[in-house]
């Protein structure tokens, strides 16, 4: 059975709207849990891009997509693969996520990349922006030479986020603000 086999088979076997939640009429609320399917999808790639993911996971993730509507071939084809097969298992998801329009950095060591995923991340809902910012002071900057000084806002305010709570509001939109900057400057 080929790739387009099984897709076609996946598409006609999904459930019908289940239950009174998904039973939408109008086009906001369609893209809204359109949206909400894909939160699985995003967190897993964040944490496969930021190497925290296990790759036996991701069948189980794709198959719980599939379910909730969403649908890609590769993603088809990875709720097919069996846990031992990580390799096979992340190629399949990365090519789902690019078959579903989902941008990832082409190089996450590079830490202008790195921090603008995970800024999109926040803008989009996927990661609060907290723990954010904490994943760019981590992973994309530290107090290195070679790491660029214009990511140390993101620690500043994550840490001033956590050391003042009744702030944290003040804090999680300075950081939000931030994220839109730092997306809005890449270069096209």
């Amino acid at each position: 059975m080929k790739a387009g086999d099984r897709w076609e088979g996946a598409v006609r076997t999904l459930p019908a709207c289940q239950d009174a939640r998904t039973v939408r009429c109008s086009l906001t609320e369609g893209i809204e849990r359109r949206m909400d399917a894909m939160k699985p999808l995003r967190e897993a790639l964040l944490c496969l891009v930021l190497q925290n993911q296990a790759t036996e996971d991701l069948p189980t993730i794709a198959a719980e997509a599939l379910a909730a509507g969403i649908g890609s071939p590769s993603l088809v084809d990875l709720a097919y693969v069996r846990s031992g097969d990580s390799d096979e298992a992340r190629d399949l998801f990365l090519d789902a996520m690019d078959e579903l329009g989902v941008s990832r950095p082409q190089d996450p060591t590079d830490a202008f990349q790195l921090a603008r995923f995970i800024a999109t991340e926040i803008l989009a809902g996927t990661v609060s922006p907290e723990s954010g910012a904490w994943q760019i002071g981590w992973r994309a900057w530290d107090p290195h030479p070679d790491h660029p000084a214009e990511l140390a806002i993101f620690m500043g305010l994550a840490s001033a986020s956590e050391d003042y709570p009744d702030e944290r509001d003040y804090y999680e939109q300075a950081i939000i603000r931030e994220a839109r900057r730092l997306v809005d400057a890449a270069p096209q």
